[in-house]
């Protein structure tokens, strides 16, 4: 009987563990899936930048640069 009864509180404690592993994982998960986010967010933002930087694109005559926010390559 005392085999029964620490074999039923093993399996509890195991699932309880369980439990804790899946809730991290889907917290990983979420996570991982919120910096993705942030990280496309950020890159379209960099590219807007980069736009606002080449400024009106003028003619060979007048050419037109960037205000200064980010160094431009010249």
């Amino acid at each position: 009987m005392a085999e029964g009864t620490r074999m039923r509180l093993m399996d509890e404690k195991l699932a309880q563990r369980d439990d804790l592993l899946l809730e991290l994982r889907a917290g990983q998960q979420t996570l991982t899936a919120t910096q993705t986010g942030i990280q496309g967010t950020l890159e379209l933002l960099l590219e807007q930048i980069h736009a606002m930087e080449r400024g009106p694109q003028g003619g060979n005559d007048n050419p037109v640069k960037g205000g200064g926010i980010l160094p431009l390559p010249f």
